[in-house]
């Protein structure tokens, strides 16, 4: 059963176990990315409106002067996830980065506000009718948000998903 863990994450039985910090099967430590830089954390998303003011900054989040350089500190955020309505794709309690200067394609994490107030967490979704942000949860109580695209548009995507992380901020 671990051979084909390992072989599902193209990883090695011992990284597996915990016997080994590389994750490469040949031990290469060059495919690892080291955290060299911070984002800004500007606190919880779940109903509610986000505020970007930076007396709400909660803490940072690190990442690499690679991304800060390709997406521009202005456009990264960081927001910790609360919540169920994404556990399939994003866990509770991990910290989530979105890049702002970014148009979401379909299938794309979204961090949307919806109807001014309700900050939350979806996947974008979009046909010739409606543009849609539907959960991804194990809960299937948890209903999509759905715009008709003749109709009034009352959201607002405030950013792309780009990773999330566990680490404390």
């Amino acid at each position: 059963m671990l051979t084909r863990l390992a072989n599902l994450f193209n990883t090695s039985v011992d990284y597996i176990l915990g016997n080994s910090d590389s994750k490469n099967i040949n031990g290469n430590q060059q495919d690892l990315v080291i955290a060299d830089d911070y984002i800004k954390v500007y606190g919880e998303i779940h109903a509610g409106a986000v505020s970007w003011a930076e007396q709400n900054i909660i803490g940072k989040v690190p990442t690499t002067k690679e991304q800060v350089m390709r997406y521009g500190r202005k456009n990264l955020f960081g927001l910790k996830i609360v919540g169920e309505s994404m556990n399939r794709r994003l866990l509770p309690g991990y910290t989530a980065v979105f890049c702002k200067d970014q148009r979401p394609e379909p299938g794309d994490i979204v961090a949307v506000l919806i109807d001014h107030e309700d900050a939350t967490v979806k996947v974008y979704q979009e046909t010739s009718l409606a543009v849609m942000f539907a959960p991804a949860s194990y809960d299937p109580t948890f209903k999509p948000y759905v715009f008709r695209k003749d109709e009034p548009q009352d959201f607002e995507i405030l950013g792309v998903y780009l990773f999330s992380t566990d680490q404390d901020i």
